[in-house]
């Protein structure tokens, strides 16, 4: 599968990995010179989730108060 170029974030999903983490330990080594390029990439998405989830306009909000009828 690495050989065809799946990314590791399918391989996680493909091998039942609970953690990327898991997946690069274990199969890393097969990714010369592309680590460093996916854990820039799974990086900048954890920071963006973080941002995101910080928001106050994001999906993330707490739900309307039933009280106020909203």
């Amino acid at each position: 599968m690495i050989q065809s170029g799946y990314p590791p974030n399918m391989l996680q999903e493909i091998m039942g990995h609970a953690s990327i983490t898991t997946t690069l330990d274990l199969y890393g080594h097969l990714y010369p010179g592309d680590m460093d390029r996916y854990a820039d990439r799974l990086d900048g998405a954890a920071q963006e989730a973080r941002k995101s989830k910080m928001s106050p306009d994001s999906a993330w909000a707490r739900p309307a108060d039933e009280a106020s009828g909203l």
